[in-house]
């Protein structure tokens, strides 16, 4: 899995920070809207974009 090819420390998950938790729930139910609604060219820039956030977030921490 993903997850498990890419470990993340512990120090730098998103879910310790509660800004990032709104963010990161935000972008998943953009993506869910995306899908929902038949639009998979949105649900795909939501997803790039919410991927590059995450690893810009644990690139700083």
């Amino acid at each position: 899995s993903v997850r498990n090819s890419f470990p993340v420390p512990a120090e730098a998950s998103l879910w310790l920070d509660a800004t990032q938790v709104q963010i990161q729930l935000a972008a998943h139910e953009g993506i869910l809207a995306a899908l929902e609604s038949g639009d998979a060219e949105a649900a795909e820039h939501i997803m790039i974009d919410h991927v590059r956030r995450a690893g810009a977030y644990r690139r700083h921490t």
